[in-house]
């Protein structure tokens, strides 16, 4: 009978510590290497608008969903956690953020071309957070003062051309 319940105790540690371990691998954010879809992918990536186009549909306070395309200029040097997207025209710019912070891009992806899929916004950018973009990029934010007003795309799907 001794034998038996510990076969079922150890059987039971077993399935426990099998689904924590799993779950924690779950909750990590996905950084899909080797590959150059990340997130959900971009599933009409052939309808990507270039970033002007894209920005235009914007109106005050809304936010519009888009498949936009253009080159990666800037990118968190930390984790890859954000990214800024620049049009082709180079006249404007859009900063990317992951949605739920579900996954990262390269941290060496700046110079790539991108299409991304997601929510297009206008954002305020705190002083505080401006400092820590800075950061992130590897540059002194000590100078950073005020709020600024920026595009912003939360991202559900990334493709690195």
């Amino acid at each position: 009978m001794t034998k038996f319940c510990f076969t079922l105790l150890t059987i039971g540690l077993t399935l426990t510590v099998g689904v924590g371990a799993a779950s924690a691998q779950d909750s990590q954010p996905a950084v899909s290497k080797g590959s150059n879809t990340f997130g959900a992918g971009v599933a009409n990536a052939g309808e990507a608008v270039a970033l002007d186009d894209a920005i235009a549909k914007l109106k005050d306070g809304k936010t519009v969903d888009v498949v936009v395309k253009g080159n990666v200029t800037k990118v968190c040097r930390k984790k890859g956690c954000w990214f800024v997207l620049q049009g082709d025209d180079k006249s404007r710019s859009v900063r990317i953020t992951m949605k739920d912070y579900g996954f990262f891009v390269p941290t060496d992806c700046n110079g790539r071309k991108a299409t991304v899929a997601g929510q297009l916004e206008v954002k305020t950018i705190s002083e505080k957070m401006r400092k820590h973009l800075a950061e992130d990029e590897g540059k002194d934010g000590s100078a950073i003062k005020g709020d600024i007003q920026e595009f912003g795309l939360v991202a559900t799907g990334v493709v690195l051309h």
